[in-house]
Parts: structure tokens; C-alpha cells; sequence
């Protein structure tokens, strides 16, 4: 097996399970900070903004200084956020908290990189398969993340959670020693000074369209009900535990797919995979909607997550299909960056629409644009699809 797939796999796992502790405790710690309770879920909020406003920069930096040190750039600022949270909730401060968890995105735009990485590191016909299974090595954090943030939490009594987001702090330092043995080839001085099509015309292309919408609205989605899950839970009478259990489904649910999502698509095609994604998001939403037991919530957030596996999975292969290599850095950057500002305004809403309107409108408010999706990849399966990566 391809050594830097490998390490990218090693260091998706690290990544999802600094992110998975994230998912679990930042609503909660806002929540615990905020003297306006409508603004406990702006510090994960402030990440996906970190993200979307950092992306395009990322890519750019990474065209020029190689992924390597891009991501253990990337790596670094990671370990600073999670010191800078740590100190806030020992300090009791939620600005401070807000400031850490920007930092934290930061990190994650750079992260978010991985899965195109591990693209460029294989063969054309192995792409999809590699692509998934970096994101397969999210399945580890599923499992050990939010455990570790339980198991962390007070290990810096009586700031509690503290101790969990020290425990981030070695996660990025352990993801910066990884990527330090990254070897992935760059992009010819020759490919990068002609630059490709100008992006304006590749966004208009169906391949970009229905790739960068359907990642979009299903991480927006997604990125929405998981934030106000564990307030939805705790609201309902459960335990943190309880609510980490649930995250913890959620975990398995967007990663333990990719074991199968990339040979899937090589299969069927990445449209196929779309559709099924949003399917896959369409029945969540119903089962989130039919109940607040454990049950509906177990139910809704781990079918939320195979959906948006297979959209994410399905509009990552697309996307890279259909973009030649000196193309890279700006249609990477352009996808990202409309991704992460709707994973943004999702997710900033979230808290204050779960305390306004409940449970119910939170597990159907994604139902019409995955409708969209569903829609475009229809229109798109139509049509016939275009050559990839045309001349």
C-alpha cells in the first residue's frame, strides 16, 4: 500500500479526533461560558468561519511551499488553538474560548486538504479508493474520540473539560510529527506557469456545479443538526455521556463508509453515490423528526452521517475528475471555500434555532436543499456526463 496514503489516513484519524472532541464538548462549553445562551454554539461556528475564510489561503500556500509543510503548518496552529482554548476555560473566559476555536478551524482548513492529497499520491485508477479510505481513518475517532473527551474532561480540575482540550493540544502536535514524512509530488513549474482554464469558466461546467453543491449542502446540513444535537439531548433530560454516545454513532456513521464508498463509486460512478447520499440524508431527517427518544436521535445522527459520507465521498471524486492538475490549487480552494461558508452559516444559526424552534424544525430545516441536490444529480445522470479532465 502506498506509504503517503498511509500517513494522510494516520493523519485523517488524528484530525477527526480532534474534531470529534470538538463535536462533543464546544457546544457544551459555550454553553457553560456564554452569558447569552442563543450564542453557545458561536464558538463552533467561529470554526467553520476559520475554516471558509483560511481555505483559499491554504491551498495557495500549499501550490507554493509544497503539502508538506503546509500541513504541518496547518499542524501548528492546531496545537495553538487547542492551548488557547484550554487556558480559556481554566480563565473562564468565552471570547478567549472563541479565539481558540477560530484558530482550531484554521487548522482544520488545512486538514480538510488530506483527502486531495491522497489523490495526487496514487494512480488514476486507484484515486477514488485512495481518496476514501483517508477519510476511512476517521473510523478511529469515531471510536476513541469521544471517549477521549469524556475520559479528559477532568484531568484539569475543577476547569472542567480542560483537560479534553489539552488532550486536542497533543493530538495536533502528534499530526504535525506525522506529516513531517509526507513525500507528495508538486505540480510542474511548467503546469503551474500556464494555469489551466480561467475559474470563472470551470464553474460553470456541471461536473463543478453538482460536485460543490452537493458537498456543500450536505456538510451544511450535517455540519447544522450535529451542532445542536448535544443540546437537543442534554435538553431532553440525557447525560453528556448519553450525548456523546450519539455523537460517537454519528462518528462511525460519516466514517466507516469509506471502506466501501470509494470501491463503490470506481463501481457505479460518483453520481450514483451523490444520489444515494441524499437519500441517506432525506430518511435522517424523517427519523429525526419522529421522536426525541435515544433511539431517534441514535437513528437520525448515524443515517445523517452515512449521508453525508456518500455525498462528500461522491462530490470529492467528481470534483477531482474533472480539474487537471495545474488547476488544483484554485478549483480546491473555490470548492472549500463555498463549502465551508454554508458549513458556517448552518451551523452559527444552530443554536439559536434549536432554542426557538425545537427539535423537529432542526431535524427537517435540511430537507429542501438536499432536495436540490437530489435534484441536480438527476439532471446531471440526465444528461450524460462530460469527459473527465477535458483538454
Amino acid at each position: 500500500m502506498n506509504r503517503n496514503v498511509i500517513l494522510l489516513c494516520l493523519c485523517e484519524a488524528l484530525y477527526v479526533c480532534y474534531l470529534s472532541i470538538g463535536f462533543t464538548l464546544i457546544s457544551l462549553v459555550g454553553q457553560n461560558l456564554a452569558l447569552d445562551k442563543n450564542l453557545a454554539t458561536l464558538p463552533f461556528s467561529l470554526t467553520v468561519v476559520a475554516s471558509a475564510v483560511t481555505t483559499i489561503g491554504a491551498s495557495m500556500l500549499m501550490a507554493r511551499i509544497g503539502r508538506r509543510l503546509g500541513f504541518m503548518t496547518g499542524a501548528v496552529i492546531g496545537m495553538a488553538g487547542g492551548a488557547l482554548a484550554t487556558f480559556a476555560i481554566m480563565a473562564g473566559s468565552f471570547w478567549l474560548f472563541c479565539a481558540g476555536n477560530f484558530l482550531m478551524g484554521m487548522f482544520k482548513a488545512f486538514a480538510q486538504y488530506y483527502r486531495f492529497a491522497a489523490g495526487e499520491v496514487t494512480e488514476p485508477d486507484r484515486r477514488a479508493s485512495a481518496i476514501s479510505l483517508v477519510l476511512a481513518g476517521g473510523v478511529i475517532a469515531a471510536v476513541g474520540g469521544p471517549q477521549l473527551a469524556a475520559f479528559s474532561r477532568d484531568l484539569l480540575a475543577p476547569a472542567v473539560f480542560a483537560g479534553s482540550f489539552a488532550a486536542i493540544t497533543v493530538l495536533a502536535l502528534l499530526t504535525f510529527t506525522l506529516t513531517a514524512f509526507l513525500k507528495v509530488p508538486p505540480v510542474t513549474e511548467a503546469a503551474r506557469a500556464s494555469g489551466g482554464r480561467p475559474l470563472a469558466d470551470i464553474m460553470r461546467t456541471a461536473p463543478f456545479v453538482v460536485a460543490v453543491t452537493a458537498g456543500s449542502v450536505g456538510y451544511a446540513v450535517m455540519g447544522f443538526v450535529m451542532t445542536a444535537t448535544p443540546l437537543a439531548v442534554i435538553g431532553c433530560g440525557y447525560t453528556v455521556g448519553e450525548a456523546a454516545t450519539v455523537i460517537q454513532w454519528h462518528l462511525l456513521g460519516m466514517f466507516a463508509p469509506s471502506f466501501l464508498t470509494g470501491r463503490l463509486s470506481a463501481r457505479i460512478g460518483s453520481l450514483k453515490v451523490i444520489l444515494a447520499g441524499a437519500v441517506l440524508s432525506l430518511s435522517a431527517a424523517a427519523a429525526g423528526a419522529a421522536g426525541t427518544s435515544l433511539g431517534h436521535f441514535w437513528t437520525s445522527l448515524l443515517m445523517s452521517g452515512i449521508g453525508w459520507n456518500f455525498m462528500y465521498v461522491g462530490a470529492t471524486i467528481l470534483l477531482t475528475e474533472h480539474h487537471r492538475p495545474e488547476e488544483r490549487a484554485k478549483v480546491q480552494a473555490a470548492n472549500e471555500f463555498i463549502m465551508f461558508t454554508c458549513v458556517s452559516l448552518s451551523t452559527f444559526i444552530a443554536g439559536a434555532f434549536y432554542n426557538l424552534y425545537g427539535w423537529t424544525a432542526v431535524a427537517l430545516l435540511g430537507v429542501p436543499p438536499v432536495a436540490v441536490v437530489l435534484a441536480l444529480t438527476l439532471w446531471m445522470m440526465a444528461r450524460g456526463r462530460p469527459a473527465t479532465r477535458p483538454a
